[in-house]
């Protein structure tokens, strides 16, 4: 839950993987975006009770940086919709999430995973 911790390592795993693209390094301009978000609604998310709600909000897997107009406009949207502006990012990790149907603990825990290997290759 230490933001600027969270921050440091998505935008190293960015800088990693696409070194030709500087993302803004402004809080305020670019969020901590969660994909199952703080707030969750049964239609949108009808599959994600309390306890996984809790167990998974703030593990890296969930979380990406995001423009904050993006954001705001997609915030507690279900997964299908917030996938479609992540497919528009320019931040290289975003546009990766396109390949996932649905968003559930193992889709946390498989990013989490290749967030993981993507950080021991930069930080070995």
């Amino acid at each position: 839950k230490k933001q600027p911790y969270i921050r440091y390592i998505l935008l190293s795993i960015h800088s990693f993987l696409d070194s030709n693209h500087e993302i803004n390094r402004n809080s305020q301009q670019v969020n901590i975006e969660h994909i199952m978000p703080k707030h969750i609604s049964k239609k949108a998310w009808p599959d994600i009770n309390p306890a996984i709600h809790d167990k998974y909000l703030w593990r890296l897997g969930n979380l990406i940086l995001l423009d904050d107009g993006i954001n705001k406009k997609i915030s507690n949207k279900s997964f299908k919709n917030k996938k479609i502006e992540y497919q528009k990012s320019l931040i290289k990790p975003n546009s990766e999430l396109v390949k996932y149907d649905e968003w559930t603990p193992k889709q946390i825990e498989d990013r989490q995973k290749e967030l993981a290997d993507t950080a021991l290759k930069i930080w070995n």
